[in-house]
């Protein structure tokens, strides 16, 4: 999962799956890091939105709702079903719900000090 490290919305995203992945199977990456340099090609880069871009481990890239949706239904549990949930609106309406957030988050969650969130020890190995 990539994400805005400028972003105090996309942080609490980020500590959010990092709080209800029980499998541990996401990673984590500023957009602004090497590591999503190395790993997204410059084409797919240029086309992508400055917010949450996740890559699936088949290589897909998903941004938007699209993403979000991906990361609930990987969750399992109920936060699947609010996955599948989300998917039910047509991809229009559910990006513009996510472009009318990206409007306002920077107003609305403060701008974080640090690029990563801080977490504990335990988790640090996630972000890459």
């Amino acid at each position: 999962v990539y994400y805005d490290g400028e972003c105090g919305f996309c942080h609490s995203f980020v500590r959010f799956l990092l709080a209800e992945d029980k499998n541990r199977q996401f990673q984590f990456s500023p957009l602004e890091s090497e590591h999503f340099l190395k790993n997204i090609s410059p084409e797919v880069r240029y086309k992508l939105p400055t917010s949450l871009v996740v890559l699936t481990p088949e290589g897909k890239v998903l941004t938007k709702s699209d993403g979000v949706a991906h990361c609930l239904e990987s969750l399992g549990g109920l936060w699947r079903l609010s996955g599948v949930a989300l998917r039910a609106f047509p991809k229009s309406i559910r990006d513009f719900g996510y472009d009318q957030i990206g409007k306002i988050r920077r107003e609305i969650f403060s701008t974080p000090e640090t690029e990563c969130p801080l977490v504990h020890s335990s988790l640090r190995q996630r972000f890459v």
